[in-house]
């Protein structure tokens, strides 16, 4: 998408603010009764706390990909894409909707660009790691590694022409300064918990929902569901380093090893197409050959962490907690009002 067509102040140019009939495209705050309780963080001092660092993140991930595109810068730059656009869905219709529409999207284009560079990567190592059924003197791994590699140098080379265009160019330097228009907007009468909390638990019980039989689904299915859980941790994780916000560690945990569990899982489907692809068609079984045991043993933990995040109840309705939490990380369970 061009960033001619893009609508809000954001996408005329980079920090610039549109204007009409002397109003900015920025919502006008909203006023709440009262104000945040004792050790809460305000919604706007919130926003700025939450969403600075991962711009600041953004931007160094993706001068190192720029410098050097390795394995891990660019699994890095995919995971600080994912954050920031995880990170702004928490706000709802707080911030203006052309211009969150825009940013989503482009976030949403950039991680797509990386997407074929990763993959392959972890295809590499992948076959890197395998024990050869064969002699040391003959290894088909080696030659699918040797596919592999060839289509990674290709990839890399799409990956960073779009890294460095003006696209990406835009929407990086751009977000920063839209993030500080954009708090100026918020009610700095209200706290982060009060937007946060909604969004939270909204997106734990359409997890719990999608994942009641997640033993059963097929490989898109789980897929979808992972992308939802990767969402709901991103938000977790940023939110648990904002001043006065409580994430309780247990459930943080069991949102890592679930996406984890999942992730390795796509990756082993993934894979599998590839492999078929670069190899076209030849002898796949052996270079990547189905591992039953493997499959079992991940459905077995899968079942159990699964069992772990549906029936342990959340921290809390709403998840973040108001009150600390002892040492122990015990949960204070809190009743809605």
């Amino acid at each position: 998408m061009g960033a001619g067509r893009a609508n809000g102040g954001l996408h005329q140019a980079a920090g610039a603010m549109a204007v009409k009939d002397g109003t900015s495209t920025i919502a006008r705050p909203r006023r709440s009764k009262g104000g945040p309780a004792a050790g809460e963080t305000s919604l706007r001092e919130g926003f700025l706390e939450l969403c600075g660092p991962l711009v600041g993140d953004l931007l160094q991930r993706r001068s190192m990909l720029l410098q050097q595109p390795s394995p891990a810068n660019v699994h890095a730059l995919r995971g600080a894409l994912r954050r920031m656009r995880a990170a702004l869905g928490l706000f709802g219709d707080l911030l203006p909707a052309g211009d969150v529409k825009w940013i989503r999207r482009e976030l949403k284009w950039f991680t797509r660009e990386l997407g074929l560079l990763r993959d392959l990567d972890v295809l590499v190592a992948r076959l890197d790691a395998l024990e050869s059924r064969f002699t040391p003197q003959t290894r088909p791994e080696d030659l699918m590694v040797g596919l592999a590699k060839q289509a990674r140098r290709q990839a890399e080379t799409s990956s960073l022409v779009a890294a460095s265009s003006a696209r990406a160019s835009m929407l990086a330097f751009a977000l920063g300064d839209w993030c500080a228009r954009a708090a100026g907007a918020l009610a700095d009468d209200r706290s982060l918990n009060s937007c946060a909390d909604p969004s939270l638990f909204a997106q734990h019980a359409r997890i719990t929902r999608d994942g009641a039989h997640i033993g059963r689904l097929g490989s898109r299915a789980r897929h979808r569901l992972r992308r939802r859980i990767k969402c709901l941790r991103y938000s977790a994780e940023s939110l648990a380093r904002v001043k006065g916000v409580v994430i309780e560690r247990a459930y943080l945990a069991t949102l890592i090893r679930l996406s984890q569990l999942l992730g390795d899982m796509n990756d082993d489907h993934v894979g599998a197409q590839l492999v078929q692809t670069l190899s076209s068609g030849t002898c796949a079984d052996d270079l990547w050959p189905p591992d039953a045991r493997r499959r079992a043993a991940q459905r077995k933990e899968l079942k159990a962490v699964w069992a772990a995040f549906e029936t342990g109840k959340p921290p809390g309705r709403p998840l973040i907690q108001r009150k600390a939490i002892d040492a122990d990380m015990k949960s204070i369970s809190i009743q809605p009002s």
